[in-house]
């Protein structure tokens, strides 16, 4: 036999192979589609509390390669807002296990299915126009042979204003920049996680309220099999002129990161939270910068706000387990103009839920310590600026004033604590370390170490 007629054999049988899988993956995708849009519906709906979505099918036309449906995709914003229709056209799933739309985008790894979408003028007559008779939406969706999909979506930049009757409930103008959408995970809702990114947000009222921002990111992460809920944004820009809320005075924050972390174990609630600011100006007072660090384990889900977004989490939660809680205060750091004020904390105790919480029971604290750093001129710098917003400065008069009449009023309500320092090196201030175990007949407060009944006595349990 030819060489020349054997690799013609190969490929006709490679061809015939390739022509039955995609065939086949034809057959599963059709058999399939309903339980898929279901997935998708639930994971979108499930990590964000921004809107709600629908999607149905209907007309379904299977090819070789292909297969052609109806899709219609419904929005319902959280709030007031009426629903949009995001997509209402034919779309075309291609068959793997390699379409050739996943090989144009660069993925080359195999996939089940493949379809790339996006709004057309049929859909949605008036989204089309207000974006510059163009799609307001595209993207793509794709599921591997694994069973893990992801949904990639891009909306186009678009400003809305009351002067369109539809949008009355405005009141104003809103101007929305290019929003990335993302949701991945796998179809059994085990481990699905979404990222938002707008570039953009301006929306003002004719009221003079105002919200600014640029670049929010939003990434969530559920591991259902492990019961964790996983949550990291940030934002570069944030501005807020809200009169009837903020006392008239605008607020402005600079790089603003907040992540956290929370799962439900055996003995309860665990998590870490992380926040971080880069500036916060009040008015025209620019108040400096801070973090916060805190680690919770064995937390009563009553201490836990019931959003939507974790409320089959909290749901899973046994709190009749809870025998021991600790709360860390790993980091609590301020810092301005005129220095710094850092916190740290750890309490170890037992039974503790929102009705023990006030208990004065000292038998029920395992441990407790801390480490306050709070010099009066930190804290009048701070006291300053709140009460004058609208000053280009604080005059040292006025942080003089300031410093003094909170030295008083530290002085007349601690003179007496043996937890307290006024004085730590040259600077003046709120300092107190102090470490309690309930395992250790000794307390040490500032240093010194005095018997645990004398520091009881000093508590008034």
């Amino acid at each position: 036999m030819k060489k020349s007629t054997l690799a013609i054999g190969v490929i006709a049988i490679l061809g015939l192979g390739y022509v039955g899988i995609a065939w086949h993956t034809g057959n599963v995708i059709e058999n399939e589609l309903d339980n898929t849009l279901y997935n998708i519906t639930k994971q979108v709906n499930n990590l964000q509390n921004g809107f709600k979505i629908k999607i149905a099918h209907s007309n379904d036309e299977k090819g070789i390669f292909s297969t052609k449906t109806h899709i219609k995709i419904i929005g319902r914003p959280a709030g007031i807002f009426d629903p949009i229709t995001l997509y209402d056209d034919d779309i075309i799933i291609h068959h793997g296990p390699f379409p050739l739309a996943a090989l144009k985008q660069g993925t080359f790894s195999p996939q089940m299915a493949w379809l790339e979408y996006q709004s057309t003028q049929q859909s949605n007559p008036d989204l089309w126009k207000l974006v510059g008779n163009q799609p307001f939406v595209n993207g793509h969706i794709n599921l591997s042979y694994s069973d893990n999909l992801t949904i990639n979506m891009t909306t186009q930049p678009i400003v809305l204003s009351d002067e369109d009757l539809i949008f009355q409930f405005l009141e104003g103008k809103l101007e929305l920049g290019q929003i990335n959408y993302k949701v991945s995970g796998n179809l059994s809702y085990e481990t699905p996680s979404v990222s938002i990114v707008i570039d953009n947000l301006n929306y003002k009222r004719h009221d003079g309220d105002e919200i600014k921002l640029k670049n929010l990111k939003v990434n969530n992460k559920i591991d259902d099999q492990n019961y964790s809920f996983e949550a990291h944004n940030s934002i570069d820009d944030l501005f807020i002129n809200l009169k009837d809320y903020t006392n008239k005075q605008t607020i402005e924050l600079k790089n603003f990161v907040m992540g956290y972390k929370l799962a439900n174990k055996t003995t309860g609630l665990e998590g870490d939270m992380e926040i971080a600011v880069d500036a916060v100006n009040y008015g025209k007072q620019q108040m400096g910068n801070g973090t916060l660090e805190l680690n919770v384990q064995g937390l009563d889900k009553s201490f836990i706000d019931n959003s939507t977004q974790i409320s089959w989490l909290l749901d899973s939660v046994d709190s009749s387990n809870i025998t021991n809680t600790k709360i860390n205060f790993k980091k609590v750091h301020w810092h301005n103009a005129s220095g710094d004020f850092n916190f740290n904390a750890l309490i170890d105790v037992d039974n503790l839920n929102q009705m023990t919480i006030y208990d004065q029971d000292i038998d029920k604290v395992n441990q407790f310590s801390m480490n306050l750093e709070a010099p009066f001129a930190v804290i009048a710098r701070f006291m300053s600026q709140i009460e004058a917003p609208e000053s280009e400065q604080i005059t040292d008069n006025q942080l003089q004033k300031t410093n003094n009449n909170l030295q008083l009023m530290a002085q007349m309500a601690l003179s007496t604590s043996p937890l307290v320092n006024f004085k730590k090196g040259n600077t003046s201030g709120i300092f107190s370390e102090l470490d309690y175990s309930k395992s250790k007949d000794q307390v040490t407060i500032n240093g010194n170490k005095i018997s645990k009944q004398e520091f009881l006595n000093n508590l008034n349990f």
